[in-house]
């Protein structure tokens, strides 16, 4: 019972990510069009927190996140 409700839990979680990030991706169709297109193709299907955080990744300065 207890697997079952984490399970869920994950699951939501995942479904509520891609939720939030479908707004981003608007976003960053108007202004980095050709980054999102490439990470599209490298997560195909419905990945859209996934694809956030490559287009994020893709424009964040070098180095960035190495104090985290």
């Amino acid at each position: 019972s207890r697997r079952k409700l984490a399970g869920w839990g994950v699951v939501k979680k995942c479904i509520d990510d891609d939720i939030a990030a479908a707004p981003v991706l608007e976003r960053f169709a108007q202004d980095h069009a050709q980054v999102l297109a490439q990470c599209q193709e490298q997560f195909r299907g419905p990945e859209a927190a996934r694809i956030t955080t490559c287009v994020v990744t893709a424009h964040a300065p070098e180095g960035a996140g190495a104090h985290r």
